[in-house]
């Protein structure tokens, strides 16, 4: 996999599930605030030069144009050139939630079904943490559904987003502290916390490095940070589909091992990790000397999405054979006799 597959390129029959006012979000993106967005080039973290990186994709998983690249030295997806964070920050304010569940509306019934679906996180929660009495603060709560699923611990709890409209029906929902801000409104508040919560999150950082840095200052010395992305070996969530999984929000993309380079080099010592990627953090007292080169891992990836890729044509082409034998058979069976 030396240049993007053709359809990472261009709008194509993956993206026919985007309709309604998902369809409407992405034309109210392209059409109001790309015009006005200005580009912005990323370094890799590693400290590669950004020429070896390779291109994987042009096109997102919303049709929106994000050229994904995948960095020869370490192995760590970025999108480079990214939007501004202004532009960033106009969409996620405006156009994130359709885009992302579908619809404009939030309703108590979605909201109910985002609780059910964080009750797996709630799980893993309470196996790895002992929450009563301990103070717990989520970025990027949206209308609090994830804290609702820990409600019973006894924890204290306090959620920031920066979507208004969402947090004022998390509020009314769940009657928790949710507050309009992200990382550095709660650095401003001026408290720690026993526990940081970051489901999905991390991956839309604008500026990863800067923020975990934030994130260990909002930190107690024995406080652990739960941390969770979509790892890119582990794409069931996308139907094992490779182009589903890339998404201009997600300006990087993480294998657990280059994960760990980043948050050693913030000094947050891994105690639990998997590819899901599901991991916990606590603050480490010494600095790592970070060893960023992953030569192999890289490859691996690209071995990684065109086996996923493969796998996809082989079950669409079986697929296809199963629909062309029963209208055959149906074909068969209404044909008069005689």
């Amino acid at each position: 996999m030396t240049s993007p597959i053709k359809r990472y390129c261009e709008l194509s029959e993956s993206h026919n599930y985007i309709s309604g006012d998902r369809a409407k979000a992405r034309e109210a993106i392209i059409q109001k605030i790309l015009p006005n967005a200005e580009m912005v080039n990323v370094p890799c973290p590693c400290g590669n030069d950004p020429a070896e990186s390779i291109p994987l994709a042009y096109i997102d998983r919303w049709g929106l144009p994000a050229t994904m690249v995948l960095c020869t030295t370490c192995g760590l997806i970025r999108i480079d050139p990214r939007w501004d964070d202004n532009t960033y920050a106009r969409i996620y304010e405006q156009y994130f939630w359709p885009l992302q569940v579908g619809f404009f509306d939030i309703t108590r019934e979605r909201f109910d079904l985002s609780v059910r679906r964080a009750a797996l996180f709630a799980q893993f929660l309470k196996t790895h943490i002992e929450l009563t009495g301990k103070s717990l603060l989520e970025i990027g709560c949206s209308y609090g559904a994830g804290l609702t699923s820990i409600k019973d611990t006894g924890a204290e709890l306090t959620g920031y987003d920066y979507d208004e409209r969402c947090l004022g029906y998390g509020r009314s929902f769940t009657g928790l502290n949710l507050k309009l801000g992200g990382i550095k409104e709660a650095v401003t508040e001026g408290k720690q916390y026993d526990v940081i919560v970051l489901r999905h999150v991390l991956e839309h950082f604008l500026n990863p490095f800067e923020e975990c840095l934030l994130l260990k200052s909002l930190l107690k010395e024995n406080g652990t940070m739960f941390v969770e992305v979509p790892g890119i070996f582990n794409l069931k969530d996308v139907g094992n589909d490779p182009l589903m999984y890339f998404n201009v929000f997600h300006t990087f993309s993480f294998s657990l091992i280059n994960m760990s380079h980043l948050m050693n080099a913030c000094s947050f010592k891994l105690t639990y990790g998997d590819e899901q990627i599901l991991s916990l953090w606590i603050k480490a007292k010494e600095e790592f000397e970070v060893n960023w080169p992953e030569p192999n891992l890289s490859k691996k990836i690209r071995n990684f999405l065109l086996q996923m890729e493969m796998e996809r044509e082989k079950t669409i082409k079986s697929s296809n054979r199963i629909v062309n034998k029963i209208f055959d058979l149906l074909k068969r069976i209404k044909k008069p006799r005689g």
